[in-house]
């Protein structure tokens, strides 16, 4: 009894001893991993991107709970439970895509932002430099070209419409399949209740 005691103490010192050197891992590892080059560039463009207006962080919230509160450790336990789940999104890990990391590293580069840059500035980055259709980089550029307004004078319709194209932009084509668009726009205001 006494060798079954010691045995399961082992056992659970050693899962606890494994877990905890995960978590520093995976928490720190890109200090030493990074170069301070590329980690300087990614921090610089992130914080140079412009600030969108604070109704699209509060719509986008709306959309897309707990999007600039919750840790980024929930979003990777969610996302294990839920892996085809489209509503669990992180800030930091949309920015650790554009920075084209291999593997493992999307994690590390992931974590490594939540210690240099905040999550509405991880948030401003990939609204800047997001790719949609049509030659269009950018809300800045789809809210002249789509409304022909400035991103500051759209209303609430509007923004959620800009957000829809972020959800998938080859489905949500306003040239292609307006409809589709219209039909999203409006269930998404109707469960807002805007």
């Amino acid at each position: 009894m006494k060798k079954l005691k010691k045995y399961l103490l082992i056992v659970i010192i050693g899962i606890f001893t494994m877990l905890g050197g995960s978590y520093f891992y995976v928490e720190f590892a890109g200090y030493f991993k990074f170069s301070k080059e590329w980690q300087l560039g990614v921090v610089n463009r992130i914080r140079n991107s412009p600030e969108l207006p604070e109704r699209f962080y509060v719509l986008y919230e709306k959309i897309y709970p707990g999007y600039f509160t919750d840790p980024l450790f929930s979003y990777y336990i969610r996302k294990l439970a839920f892996p085809y789940k489209r509503e669990i999104q992180s800030p930091y890990r949309d920015m650790a895509l554009m920075t084209n990391p291999v593997g493992f590293d999307l994690t590390l580069v992931s974590f490594h932002l939540t210690h240099l840059v905040s999550s509405k500035e991880c948030f401003n980055c990939r609204m800047h430099y997001y790719e949609f259709l049509n030659n269009t980089t950018g809300v800045y550029e789809v809210s002249r070209k789509y409304f022909n307004k400035e991103i500051d004078e759209l209303d609430d319709r509007e923004m959620i419409e800009i957000i829809v194209y972020t959800f998938n932009p080859s489905f949500y084509n306003k040239f292609r399949f307006p409809d589709r668009v219209e039909q999203k726009v409006e269930m998404l205001m109707s469960k807002l209740q805007i």
